[in-house]
């Protein structure tokens, strides 16, 4: 590891009682072309062995251990972090995710000419039938006045991005409001959005993104999640954007509500506005013709 330029990049993960994912997530770090950075590991009150985890990398990183009692909430745990950072950059690593090699030197290079937030498609894993998605798929933010990202969704996946330390600061970090859980990120774009920093998405899969058990993001919260943003963000209810739509009829067929999720997946698939993914009009559409086919008997 080298030690030309340690301040330049900030590595922060919070973690929560996931000590294995959290070694292939620093496993990751370890295997990265670009080595000038810290890590900051903020525990957000695990019970299991992440300590020896941590400390089982402390010959091959630079890394810091913070551990505080649990709240439940991962922006408390990364705003934990960010007060202990000092590279000009952060860059954002949920435990349970992990990078590939070249990762941080592409995004790099990309944050040396300027650009505020960088960021960049994350492969899912694992794949649990050919009709999952293989990515997760980001998109340019234009500027737009701090709106093209309530059109479009959360078009940036948190562990993809890295962000100078200073604009996350002057925007206040992640919101702690227990019901920002799973969309602060979502919520810190919009603010980064609208004060003007500049946004610059690598058309690249440059990690990994871990969906399995315990995730926050399974159907049933995704639904309570999506209620909370259209309370706060969604001011005009009745014309809500396409993505909108496509996860809560999704969220709701997942978890056998049929009858709810139609009306969504029908204003999904016949929207004509701008889509988070081209393919969601056609998945709206496969969704929404399953939903009122009854289910089979088992005899």
């Amino acid at each position: 590891m080298t030690d030309s330029t340690p301040e330049f990049l900030s590595v922060v993960i919070p973690t929560f009682n996931r000590a294995d994912d959290l070694h292939r997530a620093l496993s990751s770090l370890v295997a990265q072309t670009f080595q000038d950075f810290e890590v900051i590991v903020s525990d957000d009150g695990s019970t299991d062995h992440t300590t020896s985890i941590v400390d089982s990398f402390t010959d091959l990183l630079r890394v810091t251990y913070l551990k505080g009692p649990n709240s439940g909430l991962p922006s408390v745990a990364r705003n934990r972090a960010l007060s202990r950072c000092v590279g000009d950059y952060v860059a954002f690593l949920d435990s349970d995710d992990w990078w590939t090699p070249r990762k941080l030197e592409v995004c790099v290079k990309w944050a040396r000419l300027g650009y505020d937030v960088i960021y960049h498609d994350l492969k899912i894993a694992p794949r649990s039938s050919l009709l999952d998605s293989r990515r997760v798929v980001s998109r340019q933010v234009k500027p737009s006045g701090g709106t093209s990202l309530v059109r479009r969704g959360n078009v940036i996946p948190l562990s993809s991005a890295v962000v100078r330390r200073k604009v996350v600061e002057l925007a206040g970090g992640f919101s702690t409001d227990p019901t920002y859980r799973a969309w602060e990120d979502f919520d810190l774009w919009i603010r980064l959005e609208t004060s003007g920093s500049s946004f610059k998405r690598i058309p690249k899969s440059l990690g990994y993104y871990w969906r399995g058990q315990g995730n926050i993001s399974a159907p049933s919260a995704l639904i309570e999640q999506l209620g909370h943003v259209e309370s706060k963000l969604l001011i005009d209810q009745t014309n809500r954007p396409p993505w909108f739509n496509f996860g809560m009829g999704h969220a709701l067929y997942q978890v056998g509500r049929r009858q709810d999720s139609r009306g969504f997946l029908f204003k999904a698939m016949t929207s004509t506005g701008q889509h988070r993914r081209r393919a969601d009009r056609w998945k709206a559409a496969a969704l929404l013709l399953a939903s009122v086919i009854p289910p089979q008997s088992h005899l």
